[in-house]
């Protein structure tokens, strides 16, 4: 069920559809009022001379004509945002069609043009007919519409600026990252140890039987089978991983308790299609910002500015990664009843996010420097001597591979400090501002200039 919803959702047509729906309801329960109104306002209107049916025919094809006119000019509108940021990666598209205002703006126009319809074809020739509560309620929503229309221009030019793009992304992955990582580390606790990819030697395996990327799995469907058959449930691929028709998907322990209709049962929690969605997969999202950043930096662009841009904002989703964990899927539930899923760990999205723009950026060394940057604020972030380590490491390489390039004196030795800075931050010697903690610590007690401590 979750699959058709996050379908629908990220098109055109659920959140319209609703919309012209309430107005086709709206025009109804107006023309209902009509029927029952026959005295007060309604009769008073009715006198007015120009009120003739002919007159609001006009009136409402006029209004009809003009809604179904700026329809076709949001979806011009709409392709052009579409071609402008493929620019940038085809795959932030997903992402674009599931803005609620573009969706609320097309349903709002349509429905206009649908509750126009419906009033016209009430209107008889008799001047005491007119739904005049009708007509003013049509006329109510073509001013509001308009504004709407201004409202979505005025939307669609802050949209299709690459920053809020980029922090769209970064935004929907950090939802992705508080659905599979739901657990905030306390101080002192270290992240738990996830699953192997690899089956359990005991167990039977549910195989696929479709090829593509796993874009989401319903975790509660496949908790509900594990209570009901009394099994464990491995999912032995990660979400955003490649399924191939005929290999491993589930192992299922014990191995007598799998059946045909379990199996089955099973399969339908995986949606499987072409592409990856960030709904259930941090590292879609991130690989989105790579691409941008990549793609920036290639000679034929040549944008180091957005590239830093996405290294930043890499470092946020990094930074929010770096303090969560997921214990309920730990390595040691598994063989007991209930669900072992393959989260994402940070040690995972933390190569993805790095080794390529570390790899393509080699003559960039503003780009270098925000990756060190990032690097330093994570060390900061954590005490998790794993995490350190695997920080220091990217520091390192990020440091070695320019060590040989064409670069000026100046930026080999900005490089070298801030590489200085990951190794001390790494082993807490260095305070979020950047200062050693017994600097910090005399600034804090230091009273500023021109107070009154430093008067007496």
């Amino acid at each position: 069920m979750r699959r058709w919803l996050d379908d629908l959702l990220s098109g055109l047509l659920l959140v319209p559809a609703l919309v012209v729906a309430s107005f086709a309801l709206l025009a109804m329960t107006a023309l209902r009022l009509d029927a029952l109104a026959s005295a007060g306002l309604a009769s008073a209107l009715r006198s007015i001379r120009w009120l003739s049916p002919a007159a609001v025919r006009e009136i409402l094809v006029a209004m009809a004509t003009s809604m179904v006119t700026a329809v076709a000019l949001i979806f011009s509108i709409l392709l052009v945002v579409q071609s402008l940021a493929a620019q940038y990666s085809p795959r932030v598209l997903r992402s674009l069609h599931r803005d609620r205002t573009s969706q609320a703006t097309m349903g709002v126009l349509v429905g206009i043009v649908v509750y126009c319809f419906l009033v016209m074809v009430v209107i008889s020739e008799d001047p005491q007919g007119v739904p005049v509560l009708s007509v003013l309620g049509a006329a109510l929503l073509f001013v509001a519409g308009l504004m709407l229309l201004i409202n979505f221009i005025h939307h669609v030019s802050q949209l299709i600026q690459l920053n809020n793009i980029l922090d769209l992304v970064a935004r929907q992955t950090e939802a992705a990252l508080d659905r599979m990582l739901p657990n905030a580390l306390k101080p002192g606790e270290w992240p738990c140890h996830q699953p192997q990819v690899a089956p359990p030697p005991e167990a039977a395996i549910i195989e696929s039987t479709q090829s593509g990327y796993i874009q989401s799995v319903d975790v509660a469907w496949l908790h509900h089978q594990a209570r009901s058959q009394r099994v464990s449930l491995s999912v032995l691929l990660p979400v955003g991983g490649f399924a191939t028709a005929g290999v491993a998907l589930v192992a299922v322990t014990p191995a007598e308790r799998l059946t045909d209709r379990l199996a089955t049962r099973c399969r339908q929690a995986f949606r499987i299609g072409p592409v990856r969605s960030v709904w259930q997969d941090p590292e879609c999202g991130i690989r989105l910002l790579v691409d941008v950043a990549l793609r920036a930096i290639s000679p034929a662009v040549n944008d180091p500015s957005t590239a830093c841009t996405c290294v930043r904002q890499l470092g946020r989703l990094l930074v929010r990664a770096v303090g969560r964990h997921n214990p309920e899927y730990a390595a040691e539930r598994r063989g007991t009843p209930g669900v072992v899923l393959v989260v994402p760990s940070f040690l995972e999205l933390l190569d993805s996010a790095v080794t390529q723009i570390r790899q393509y950026s080699r003559s960039d060394a503003a780009v270098s420097e925000a990756l060190l940057g990032v690097l330093r604020d994570l060390a900061l972030e954590t005490r998790y001597p794993p995490y350190l380590d695997a920080i220091r490491a990217h520091a390192r390489l990020v440091r070695d591979t320019r060590s040989g390039e064409a670069f000026a004196a100046a930026d080999r030795a900005r490089i070298e400090a801030a590489c200085r800075e990951v190794e001390m931050a790494a082993r807490g010697e260095l305070c979020s501002s950047g200062e050693p903690p017994a600097r910090a610590q005399a600034g804090l007690m230091r009273a500023p200039r021109g107070s009154s401590g430093s008067e007496a």
